[in-house]
């Protein structure tokens, strides 16, 4: 599940899979990427503007925060900014593209990586530009990645996010999906997501 598109102009991406046979992905769950300048305490805030569902079957969904409802009347509620499925070959490369997304031009998108560790919390990836690129680089660490990143897990789980999590498709451009998925962490910003997070987890 999980890429960065946004800062990159890539559009997105999302890292995760399930094998070609019917075992269960090798992680699943709510995630966010984080900008790369987050440290680790941080990371789990930008949960409260973006995450991603990782299933067991390799599909995904983005969602978003209607900040702009959220804004007007503190209404929290999630809107789906794309959708994909990934699989993963038994070298942890990954193959990711999407079925739908709020913006047309990055439908049918496909994006590789290669699964580097698993941890409880943090999913380490390495992007390549092409399925082809990811193998070489498992086999002979050449060509380097395009970049790394860390998917890190939500402080939520499904029960908590249910009733705040919708299936209404977003109409997010580019620019503002840009400015959800890497914020400014200011004051305002991080006392929103504390806001945010704390009406999610009932204060945990």
């Amino acid at each position: 599940m999980g890429w960065k598109p946004y800062a990159t102009g890539i559009a997105l991406a999302f890292a995760i899979a399930g094998t070609a046979a019917a075992a269960d992905y090798p992680f699943s769950g709510l995630f966010n990427y984080p900008p790369d300048e987050v440290s680790a305490p941080d990371a789990p805030l930008f949960c409260a503007y973006n995450f991603f569902t990782q299933e067991k079957d390799g599909a995904y969904t983005n969602y978003h925060l209607d900040l702009d409802q959220y804004r007007k009347d503190g209404t929290i509620r999630y809107l789906v900014f794309t959708r994909g499925k990934c699989s993963v070959d038994r070298n942890n490369v990954e193959s990711c593209s999407s079925s739908w997304d709020a913006n047309p031009q990055n439908v049918g998108q496909d994006f590789f990586d290669v699964i580097q560790s698993i941890k409880t919390d943090e999913i380490v990836i390495a992007f390549s530009d092409t399925k082809e690129n990811a193998e070489s680089y498992v086999a002979t660490g050449e060509p380097k990645p395009s970049g790394v990143g860390r998917y890190v897990r939500c402080p939520f789980d499904e029960a908590a996010i249910a009733k705040y999590r919708t299936e209404t498709e977003s109409k997010i451009s580019e620019e503002e999906r840009s400015a959800l998925m890497e914020p400014q962490l200011d004051n305002d910003t991080r006392d929103t997501m504390n806001a945010v997070l704390k009406t999610i987890t009932g204060g945990h």
